[in-house]
């Protein structure tokens, strides 16, 4: 966590950047889920990335808000982002993988930030 204090106008271009960078995430679990559907690999892997994307859309909006709630929510994702990480090496394919390390980035820039979430 930082120690250097943010204004509100600071703060909220880090939540709208935050945030952005969620709704590409949203896009790439969708693109990974339609390929894994498409090509067969993983099918069941492919619906539930389709969900993942839904639940990242709904996240950036929690970000933007700068809800409180948001650093808990990323703080206590470690184990499922590992869990995601193997279901989608052993059963959703490889392409799977990239999404979840693009999770884990955007993860620690939330955690990194975690005190502009004051709401």
């Amino acid at each position: 966590m930082n120690n250097i204090s943010i204004d509100e106008a600071q703060a909220d271009k880090i939540a709208k950047e935050l945030a952005n960078d969620e709704r590409k995430t949203a896009s790439i679990w969708r693109i990974i889920a339609i390929i894994q559907i498409i090509m067969c690999i993983g099918i069941i892997m492919g619906i539930w990335n389709l969900y993942a994307a839904g639940t990242h859309k709904k996240a950036a909006k929690n970000i933007e808000a700068r809800l409180r709630s948001v650093p808990d929510a990323y703080r206590n994702s470690s184990g499922n982002l590992m869990m995601f990480l193997m279901l989608n090496l052993f059963l959703g394919g490889f392409i799977g993988i990239i999404g979840v390390f693009n999770d884990m980035r955007i993860r620690s820039k939330i955690l990194k930030n975690a005190e502009i979430f004051t709401k």
